[in-house]
């Protein structure tokens, strides 16, 4: 992205949290908006879309990744899982729903001490 192209918009979702961890995340970013995680990863996400990419992403942090993913999409008999090879999903880009919407799936688990 260059300076002349403003940033995307990126909306925020938090879901599944069960309330310890939404008060976790509450007073990490009471505590230090600058560096909490949560911030940080939405910047990241943010700064990586191009203006292109759509109109109206979503950043969705998930206490449950298969909960959301399933709310989301219709797997046909194929439950999604978070395990992949040797490793975990990090995150998983949802195709657009009806109103255009893209959802990027996020695990709380990826934000660190959280």
């Amino acid at each position: 992205m260059t300076d002349a192209e403003p940033a995307p918009a990126l909306g925020l979702v938090l879901e599944c949290l069960p309330p310890e961890q939404a008060s976790l995340t509450q007073q990490e970013l009471e505590a230090d908006p600058g560096t909490a995680s949560l911030m940080l990863v939405c910047v990241a996400a943010r700064d990586a879309l191009r203006p292109d990419d759509n109109e109206r992403p979503r950043l969705v942090v998930t206490g449950d990744l298969v909960q959301s993913v399933h709310d989301r999409e219709e797997r046909d008999g194929k439950p999604f899982t978070v395990e992949r090879g040797a490793g975990i999903v990090a995150a998983k880009a949802m195709a657009p729903n009806a109103d255009g919407v893209v959802d990027i799936l996020v695990p709380l688990y990826m934000l660190g001490p959280v």
